[in-house]
């Protein structure tokens, strides 16, 4: 596999989001130190993950509405292939920070915002690879020694 110069979005959009992040929560910390007090420092770490995993994950969104995945067989050098690429990379690193924050009973929503197409009676758990592939229907339960 080829690596494409569009590739450096990748390791650009996590670090920006995160440095948007911390820009967002230096702006607030005042008034945060004022009513929390010694906490503050506290809640400034448990919300960086929170608030960079966010950005991240309406950065997908975004991303899928102008370059939206495309099903069947792709060269390794295609744009949707780069595209499927750039999205899996994104979603592992938004996982990753926003899978703190979401016990099972979240995970439904926590993968629509991801993409999955899930009805409103779905059970999800565990990690579902390629969410913009994925349908969950009424009734379904997915979890993680189904492997979707």
């Amino acid at each position: 596999m080829k690596h494409r110069s569009v590739d450096i979005f990748a390791v650009l959009v996590p670090i920006l989001c995160a440095c948007a992040a911390g820009l967002l929560l230096r702006a607030g910390y005042s008034r945060g130190a004022a009513m929390l007090g010694p906490f503050a420092p506290v809640a400034v770490a448990a919300l960086f993950p929170l608030l960079t995993g966010l950005l991240i994950a309406a950065y997908l969104r975004g991303f899928a509405l102008v370059f939206p995945l495309e099903s069947g067989d792709h060269d390794m050098n295609s744009r949707a292939f780069t595209a499927w690429k750039h999205q899996t990379m994104m979603t592992h690193c938004a996982s990753h920070l926003l899978g703190l924050y979401c016990p099972v009973f979240l995970q439904p929503v926590y993968y629509r915002i991801m993409g999955v197409r899930a009805a409103s009676s779905a059970v999800i758990s565990g990690h579902v690879e390629d969410p913009g592939y994925i349908t969950v229907g009424d009734g379904t339960c997915q979890d993680r020694s189904e492997g979707a």
